[in-house]
Formats: C-alpha cells, structure tokens, sequence
C-alpha cells in the first residue's frame, strides 16, 4: 500500500459477533495505525459489544506489549442504537440511515487528517472537471470504494459541521470532486 497519500483505504466490518482473538485484533490495528487506513466496524443484534468499544480508542490510543498505535483509526458503531424492536427508531428510515451514516463516517475526515499530518503529506489538487475528478478518485484514491459511500460522503461533507479547516482543506485537495467552502473558524 502506498505511504504518499495517493490511495486511503477505508475497510467496513460488519459484526453480528463477538472478538474471539482480541490481543491479534489489537495487533493488527496497532500495525495499521501507521497505513493510510480507517477501519469502520458497525455491530448488529445485540450481542455484548465492549471489546469493540475498545478497539474505537478515542480516549486513549491502543497498545499492547510496548507497542502504541500511531493514530486513532478505529471507529465502532453499534446498529442497535438507531434501531428499536419495531425497526426504525420512530424516524423515517432515511433520517436514521442518514444518521447512522454520519456516525459510521464521522471519524474519517480527522483520521485521513492524521495520516496525512503523520506523513507529512499535503494532497495535491486535483484539476478538472467533475466527472474526470471522480473517476481519478475511484481509481487513484481508494482502491475498492462502494459507490453508496463515496454518495455518503458527498452528501455528508458538505454540511461539514464536524471538520475543521484543516480537515476541510485537506479532504478538498484529496477528493477533488468535493467541492464546497471551508468553515472559517474563528
């Protein structure tokens, strides 16, 4: 996998269960925390989901052995929390799917963010029109994307009300067909 932020890998897990080897499982995060990686793990019924709440180290980055992750790249979501018995938590369907997808993607922009600071990389800027820059990105940028995410994220970013300036920036100049304006902060 390349290191120069030309390609951002972005793997989905989706868990009825429960870790069974959790110390490789840590391994394997804490040996990708320095890979363009995000790891999204959304959990479904309602099996006992602690382990994967500690994999999503938000507080406190991983460890195991000596060894710390570099970054936080983990982010767990729990399907059961925008769902009742009845199905849909007395929302339409579409606000809780537009809710659980901003859940689920709410910790990339600062995890690409901190890949890309890690590295010392600042993306280039894409040049052209939207359909070439689309293209360019499906096939430079991330090597399997599903196109129901890269519309996640274009629907998603532009309210972008959970990234910084920084985060904005970086996200324009790497996905060049996302283009909308940068909240100032003051």
């Amino acid at each position: 996998m390349p290191q120069d932020g030309s390609r951002y890998q972005i793997l989905l897990i989706i868990t009825d269960g429960v870790i069974c080897d959790f110390e490789k499982t840590v391994d394997v995060i804490i040996t990708g925390s320095s890979m363009p990686l995000s790891i999204i793990i959304i959990g479904v019924g309602n099996e006992d989901f602690t382990k994967m709440d500690e994999l999503d180290s938000d507080d406190e980055l991983l460890s195991l052995n000596g060894r710390r992750a570099q970054r936080d790249i983990v982010q767990f979501v729990p399907l059961r929390n925008f769902l009742t018995s009845s199905g849909y938590n007395g929302n339409y369907g579409v606000t809780v799917m537009a809710r659980l997808a901003k859940e689920v993607l709410a910790e990339v922009p600062g995890q690409v963010t901190s890949y890309m600071n890690s590295k010392n990389i600042v993306p280039k800027l894409q040049q052209g029109n939207l359909t070439a820059s689309i293209c360019s990105f499906c096939s430079s940028r991330i090597l399997v994307l599903n196109p129901l995410i890269l519309a996640i994220i274009s629907i998603l970013i532009p309210h972008r009300h959970f990234l910084s300036t920084q985060q904005c920036s970086y996200l324009r100049n790497l996905f060049g067909f996302l283009r909308f304006p940068c909240f100032e902060h003051a």
